[in-house]
């Protein structure tokens, strides 16, 4: 589920760049997840993907206020 989730188009980065670091930190997110907070979180690839769509919320709220101020 995690596969088809974190690439989907509504909830992934529009720019390339973007898709690489949301991809890198999900998978630091997942291992992290999987190893050392498995105590913490009952669903690992759930949280990545809640982690991954909070990410790219947040990219895409920083290139649209850059896109305001210029």
């Amino acid at each position: 589920m995690a596969l088809v989730m974190i690439p989907e188009p509504k909830t992934s980065p529009a720019l390339p760049e973007q898709h690489a670091v949301v991809g890198m930190l999900a998978g630091l997110a997942l291992f992290l997840y999987s190893t050392i907070l498995v105590r913490f979180v009952a669903e690992p690839f759930m949280t990545t993907i809640l982690t991954a769509n909070i990410m790219t919320w947040y990219i895409k709220q920083r290139s649209m206020q850059r896109t305001q101020h210029v």
